[in-house]
């Protein structure tokens, strides 16, 4: 990450109450060093980048089918799909409902989903169930299906830290992930090249599929939060604590 754009990441990660559908612009290079000088989160000297981005890595170009799949049917379970049927471009739809393999689809269909569901104009909470749910489908079968939600001992997030990244090229072809580490329970997610992060209900519901897969490994999260998104870069900032 550029030094000026760190010290963008920062600043918003230090913010409460942020919405990302307010700021939805690029933050580009700053000359100023990085951490920044006012220091909202209290890290300088403390912050440490535990997996870097793959600096080859390019913009997601396929998605795997269980996502959309698990997103069709709470759609369906939760009684939007009759509008969403009615927002979806028809050749896309065909598509999607004849491809019940859990292989991979292409990001453009997968782009014209999330375009039709963003016409839905869901609420924060209907975006919470759904999208809770979501993550519940695809953890058990890609994910961490080994977790249990009962699960009785205290659980390392940063021992478990490869096995949680490896979920990433399990769903997503392309695209990276840069996990830094800012303080002893607390972490930031760098998402670059993930094109479906330009549609708030896809971001809502990644937000609250995160918090499921989490709460599969026994784990309390008290923030989720996007603190920093660039349209420019497809990329998006998450700032993660738990207890």
């Amino acid at each position: 990450m550029p030094p000026g754009r760190a010290k963008d990441v920062f600043a918003r990660a230090g913010r409460s109450g942020y919405d990302d559908r307010s700021e939805m612009r690029s933050y580009p290079p700053k000359a100023s060093g990085f951490p920044p000088p006012d220091d909202p989160l209290g890290i300088a000297g403390r912050y440490e980048i535990v997996i870097p981005h793959e600096s080859s890595a390019g913009r997601v170009t396929g998605v795997r089918n269980v996502l959309l799949q698990a997103s069709l049917a709470e759609l369906k379970a939760h009684g939007h799909y009759e509008r969403y049927a009615m927002e979806i471009e028809p050749g896309a739809l065909e598509l999607l409902l004849s491809s019940l393999a859990p292989g991979w689809i292409s990001v453009q269909l997968a782009m014209a989903h999330y375009e039709a569901c963003e016409k839905l104009n869901l609420s924060r909470e209907e975006f919470e169930a759904m999208g809770e749910r979501v993550g519940d489908r695809v953890q058990e079968t890609v994910l961490v299906s080994s977790a249990k939600k009962e699960h009785a001992e205290p659980y390392d997030l940063w021992l478990a830290l490869p096995s949680l990244h490896r979920m990433w090229p399990r769903l997503f072809q392309g695209g990276s992930v840069q996990i830094t580490k800012i303080g002893t329970k607390e972490k930031l997610l760098e998402e670059r090249g993930f094109v479906l992060t330009r549609y708030h209900y896809y971001r809502q519901g990644h937000l609250a599929a995160l918090r499921s897969t989490y709460g599969a490994l026994g784990v309390h999260l008290t923030t989720t939060k996007i603190v920093s998104y660039d349209a420019g870069h497809d990329e998006m900032v998450i700032r993660v604590a738990w207890l």
